[in-house]
């Protein structure tokens, strides 16, 4: 279990590193592995972020070896997986995560990805010794049913790591993987107070001060605040604003329909709708869809009657707007435009709704 919790970090970590990457000039990098002997066609796959950019790739491995060059802005987090069939990994995954700046990245093992031994970069050499702590964090804390977001072994690791390290970009990179996280005004100014340790050399960076950026933006979303207001096409090419439902309950829901739990949430959405809409009841989706053909093939397939919109855009501003970051995501809004609660449960909802509608 430790292993499967430790990777879901080290992936909101990568993850939080394509988010916090401004638009800057990207410079040439380069990977080289050694990894046990496999043949063609084993390779590697390989993802990372750059200006606001996700990057996926691969490389074929010839008796073990491979090279691979790329450019992004440094310093960026990299995921690797070894497939020894060359088709897509399937879990559990071969997996290593290091970071890549203008030095070589050398990769060695006996075997595999996840045992590689990096070497050529001062920051993987702190990603180690951030690992090491976290794994005695993860070691030492016993399992809770509930435990207080400062309490968790991952903060506790970054907690750590930032009074020993408080320069290096790799504390920056873990904090933003834990800053998504925050959810309550205390666990964001847990976050803002840890910020605060950082080295000013940190702190005063692009991805420092979105850090900040995007908390603040985040504390705006609480319960309580006014939903922030945006216009986007609807499925019929027609600009529409969150703002014109003012005076009804209204459920924010962004999802997408690549996304498999998305489309199991429309069949609730459209039972929750079928009861209420009469009464006062909307619900507005937001999809991040690029791709306008497949956004209208799961409306049609899903029978959703509700407003849809969306940019169609590779970063949807609206989901932007929000900070989100896993889908399905829902606010549900009060007559007044206030959000009340985010994500509820659907048992939850039906409450509500029949205490505000019913």
């Amino acid at each position: 279990m430790q292993d499967i919790i430790k990777r879901i970090i080290a992936v909101l970590a990568l993850l939080g590193s394509t988010i916090i990457a401004q638009a800057q000039k990207e410079q040439a990098f380069v990977i080289k592995g050694q990894l046990g002997q496999h043949p063609q066609p084993a390779k590697v796959y390989i993802r990372y972020g750059s200006n606001n950019k996700a990057y996926f790739d691969s490389c074929t491995l010839k008796e073990g070896t491979f090279e691979y060059r790329g450019k992004a802005v440094f310093p960026a987090k990299v995921s690797l997986l070894l497939s020894r069939n060359g088709q897509k990994a399937t879990w559990p995954y071969d997996e290593l995560f290091f970071f890549i700046d203008s030095s070589v990245v050398q990769l060695t093992s006996k075997d595999s990805a996840a045992t590689a031994e990096v070497k050529g970069t001062v920051l993987n050499r702190e990603y180690a010794q951030y690992s090491r702590i976290l794994d005695e964090k993860l070691k030492n804390t016993p399992p809770k049913d509930t435990m207080a977001f400062t309490d968790l072994p991952f903060w506790k690791a970054i907690e750590a790591f930032v009074a020993a390290c408080p320069a290096s970009p790799v504390a920056l990179s873990e904090l933003q993987s834990m800053s998504g996280g925050a959810e309550t005004e205390l666990e964001m100014q847990a976050v803002k107070d840890l910020y605060a340790r950082l080295d000013p050399s940190l702190k005063t960076s692009a991805a420092g001060q979105k850090l900040v950026a995007d908390l603040d933006q985040k504390l705006r979303l609480l319960p309580g605040m006014g939903a922030p207001d945006f216009s986007q096409p609807d499925s019929t090419g027609a600009l529409t604003s969150l703002s014109a439902y003012k005076g009804k309950v209204v459920l924010l829901h962004f999802w997408a329909s690549w996304c498999k739990p998305c489309r199991v949430e429309n069949k609730h959405l459209r039972e929750l709708y079928a009861a209420w809409r009469d009464k006062g009841f909307e619900v507005v989706s937001v999809s991040v869809d690029q791709d306008r053909g497949k956004w209208i093939k799961a409306i049609r397939e899903d029978k959703l009657e509700w407003k849809e919109l969306s940019d169609l855009k590779p970063r949807n501003e609206a989901a932007e707007l929000y900070k989100i970051s896993a889908y399905p995501s829902t606010f549900l809004l009060d007559t007044d435009g206030k959000i009340l609660l985010k994500d509820p449960a659907h048992d939850t909802l039906k409450m509500l709704l029949a205490k505000m509608l019913g």
